[in-house]
């Protein structure tokens, strides 16, 4: 069932319960905030991979952890249901208290797709409503706090002249058209554009997905792409083609001016047994390591700054970065955020020229596709 609510006030706090006339038959009250509109900041969560697991536990309660966070994006893979559909209930079920007040918005990965079972992708679609002008809930977007968020769905076609692929342009493109009121672009999917897995399976898809999306990425200056699929953590520098197109202010991957070629993150931590990666860590691979946990992003309207770390599920950082955008005039950065400080004032106007001399050359490497 779903309903929609209208004229809902931002910066709102709702109380609601969902039944039938019979006074018996009420779910306990729950309750939501809209979103406030004169917010400084946003802070969100983004995992793929979860599942029904000890591990998928910890993640969620990692989640609820995290107090401000107003939404989460799960990157595919979702219940692990395999055409048992009472493992759709369950898992709805068991992550009700945080699913019940704050939005988690999917993606699809393979395991939702259970055509071997006879419901192809219906489970999917009939529990997940997600907001768009895709008409369709496999591939969508939407704007909340300062960022237009882009999920697609590599499980479904992708080619030249398919209805996704024609979507995704036009999405984008008027996405990046709208950066002075939507600054920030977030895509995320399921199977990576960038994976040291080293499984050929993996590799192939990885390299086809690559060579067709990521021009398009590239053309709208996508600032982040998240993925799930494989079950390890991996970030990489800013790529194209393979090739690293900047490592950022001082060089040393923990702080770059957003703009150039996005950063791929592999999330598929969420919650099912871990996979190794490859021997030999790719030149573009910036950090990699097999644990579970998810990603915490907090994005800051002021000094126009997006900080992704990874927290594992015992709650240390694994990894930590900073996004900053080429308007950005200056910058404290803050020394528990993982990145240079404390108290370091930046000047990113001597950043912009540097930031130029590298947009040429990464357009440069684009040219050998």
């Amino acid at each position: 069932h779903t309903a929609i609510m209208t004229d809902l006030l931002p910066a709102t706090e709702y109380n609601y319960r969902v039944g039938d006339n019979d006074d018996s038959d009420w779910s306990e009250t729950f309750t939501f905030s809209t979103q406030d509109f004169e917010k400084d900041s946003l802070e969100f969560i983004a995992f793929g991979d979860h599942g029904l697991s000890d591990e998928a536990q910890n993640t969620a309660n990692l989640v609820r952890s995290f107090k401000n966070a107003e939404l989460v994006i799960l990157a595919g893979d979702i219940s692990y249901a395999n055409g048992e559909q009472s493992v759709w209930d369950d898992y709805a079920n068991n992550f009700q208290s945080t699913m019940s007040n704050i939005p988690w918005m999917m993606a699809p990965g393979n395991h939702e797709n259970e055509t071997t079972y006879g419901y192809g992708f219906d489970a999917y679609e009939t529990r997940f409503e997600m907001p768009s002008n895709s008409d369709t809930d496999l591939w969508h977007s939407f704007d909340y706090g300062g960022v237009h968020f882009v999920a697609i769905s590599t499980e479904h076609p992708y080619y030249e002249g398919t209805d996704q692929l024609q979507w995704l342009k036009s999405d984008l493109s008027a996405a990046n058209a709208n950066r002075e009121a939507v600054p920030w672009i977030v895509i995320y999917g399921h199977k990576p554009l960038y994976t040291s897995h080293g499984h050929d399976t993996h590799d192939d898809t990885m390299i086809e997905l690559r060579t067709i999306l990521e021009p398009i990425l590239l053309e709208n200056s996508v600032d982040l792409a998240i993925w799930g699929h494989d079950h390890f953590y991996e970030r990489t520098w800013p790529v194209v083609n393979g090739n690293i197109t900047t490592k950022g202010v001082n060089e040393d991957g923990l702080m770059f001016v957003s703009g150039f070629s996005p950063i791929h993150i592999v999330a598929g931590v969420g919650g099912r047994d871990s996979y190794e990666y490859a021997d030999e860590q790719p030149d573009w691979s910036f950090h990699r390591e097999v644990t579970h946990g998810l990603l915490h992003i907090t994005v800051n309207h002021t000094t126009e700054t997006m900080h992704v770390e990874y927290v594992r599920s015992d709650e240390t950082i694994g990894d930590s970065f900073l996004l900053l955008k080429e308007t950005s005039t200056t910058l404290i950065v803050e020394e528990e955020k993982g990145v240079p400080g404390p108290g370091i004032f930046l000047n990113i106007l001597t950043l912009i020229s540097a930031s130029l001399i590298k947009r040429r050359n990464q357009y440069q490497l684009m040219e050998s596709y």
